[in-house]
């Protein structure tokens, strides 16, 4: 979890440190607990950085 701009960010990183990295964008309206399986997929190759969108699965909706 990281706080930006005020709001917490659930974010994840799995795969080996030494694979090539690789950036993972949920589409609209998937969280981590949704494409996990996916993402799990690419971190047999891949050193992935995925997150949930502000709003959902595990981060926090912006107050506005």
């Amino acid at each position: 979890m990281a706080l930006i701009n005020g709001i917490d960010i659930h974010f994840e990183v799995r795969g080996d440190e030494s694979s090539p990295r690789t950036l993972f964008l949920n589409g609209s309206g998937a969280t981590l607990a949704t494409s996990g399986l996916l993402v799990d997929v690419f971190a047999r190759r891949l050193h992935v950085a995925c997150h949930d969108q502000r709003g959902l699965g595990r981060t926090e909706a912006p107050p506005t």
